[in-house]
């Protein structure tokens, strides 16, 4: 199934599109157009092993990610991305999940501080 993260970025310096980018580039990922390649090296090549679908709304400040999951996974690259972001009042997070009939069923809409407090470090 897939699921889908909506990053609202407030006052984030990752919301301008060329660092966030770079930031993807830095950590180790190939972009294109509308996709971020997750790269690992496995027996000495580098390889892609994940394939995160992006949409980048600069004028929005906002961020739409598409993903594979089973329903309990969730890219690490993008738990690295959120843990980057700093305005913990004004950045908003949103997960949401493809249902049987294509519709998504919104699980997560959180501040980036409730969202680290409570998904990433599950205090919870």
């Amino acid at each position: 199934m897939e699921a889908v993260v909506v990053v609202d970025m407030g006052n984030e310096e990752l919301s301008n599109e060329k660092k966030f980018q770079n930031w993807f580039n830095e950590h180790g990922c190939k972009l294109n157009d509308d996709t971020i390649f997750v790269m690992v090296e496995l027996n000495n090549e580098i390889t892609n092993n994940e394939v995160i679908q992006y949409t980048f709304f600069e004028k929005a400040n906002t961020v739409i990610f598409k993903f594979e999951t089973d329903g309990e996974y969730f890219p690490p690259i993008l738990i690295h991305f959120i843990e980057h972001l700093t305005d913990m009042k004004e950045t908003q997070i949103s997960v949401a999940e493809e249902g049987k009939y294509g519709e998504y069923n919104n699980l997560i809409d959180m501040t980036l501080k409730q969202f680290i407090d409570n998904v990433i470090n599950g205090e919870d």
